[in-house]
């Protein structure tokens, strides 16, 4: 065979071409092979390799659709939006480490969130808090002035909720009011942006989603379910919000769940809040976490 194919390119470059040369140099000029991966897919899997974190093709297949997803193009399970532009922050939860569970999807460069207390991280459960000491700064505030403050959104998936709570707060940040309601067995605290919400204890996943769109209009959903209105005038705080725990002024005030996805974003509407739900709920369900 290497001698039919060194004959033929004997015959193709002349008799003073040297074959081998030749092939060699063909092989150094042909045009890679483009990858089948979202450049955003590549960099978060190759700072996962740079830190020793291990995964599959199947797993770096499912982190893809996400980014594919967001990025609206197609998906024969659902239509889709292109709402990445829409994200300040996504952390998608992948993995089983600390490592994995700090990283932005969207720009992997850096871990993001920083754990206190040692949560428990796994693939299964995401990031485990206990309600007492253990939380994650994410780092982020998108409570600052540089940010619109009538078009911001939170979004989390989360498990195992704590079944006889001493609190609810499960993620975000204040300073000083805090506004809470009541409704159907759901408690709400809302500081102007940031809705933490708790529900009667479950086992099984739960998308939990707040969209600021105007001063006095902050729309919370529950599994693209719509739940409650803020009519509370959002403030800037300029504080990071905690997961696993609120920022208060510095001080954390524990709730005990399982974080398996986060993110901030622009205030998403309505159809597009329910893409994201149909886009973190299929990424659950491929990772063979609990769901509804």
């Amino acid at each position: 065979m290497k001698k039919l194919l060194y004959l033929l390119l004997f015959l193709s470059f002349g008799a003073t071409a040297q074959p081998a040369a030749m092939f060699h140099s063909m092989l150094r000029t042909t045009t890679p092979i483009p990858s089948i991966y979202q450049p955003e897919t590549d960099r978060y899997f190759d700072s996962l390799t740079a830190n020793s974190v291990s995964w599959t093709t199947a797993n770096k297949l499912n982190v893809d659709t996400v980014v594919r997803d967001i990025k609206g193009l197609a998906n024969p399970s659902y239509t889709t939006y292109n709402i990445k532009d829409s994200f300040y922050t996504l952390n998608p939860v992948f993995g089983a480490t600390a490592y994995s569970h700090s990283l932005d999807l969207l720009d992997a460069t850096l871990p993001k969130w920083t754990f206190f207390g040692s949560p428990t991280h796994s693939a299964a459960n995401g990031i485990s808090f206990n309600g007492t000491t253990q939380y994650a700064n994410t780092n982020f505030s998108i409570d600052q002035s540089t940010f619109p403050l009538n078009n911001r959104g939170s979004s989390i998936y989360h498990k195992n909720l704590l079944s006889s709570p001493t609190n609810y707060y499960m993620f975000g940040a204040f300073s000083s009011v805090v506004w809470g309601q009541s409704v159907n067995n759901v408690q709400y605290f809302v500081t102007g942006f940031n809705t933490i919400s708790t529900s009667p204890a479950t086992s099984v996943g739960r998308f939990t989603s707040i969209n600021r769109y105007s001063s006095s209009d902050a729309k919370l959903y529950t599994n693209n379910t719509f739940v409650v209105t803020e009519t509370a005038a959002p403030t800037n705080i300029n504080l990071t919000d905690y997961v696993g725990a609120i920022n208060a002024s510095g001080a954390a005030l524990h709730y005990q769940y399982d974080c398996l996805f986060f993110a901030h974003h622009k205030a998403l509407p309505a159809a597009m809040e329910a893409f994201l739900y149909q886009v973190v709920q299929a990424y659950q369900t491929r990772l063979s976490r609990q769901v509804p």
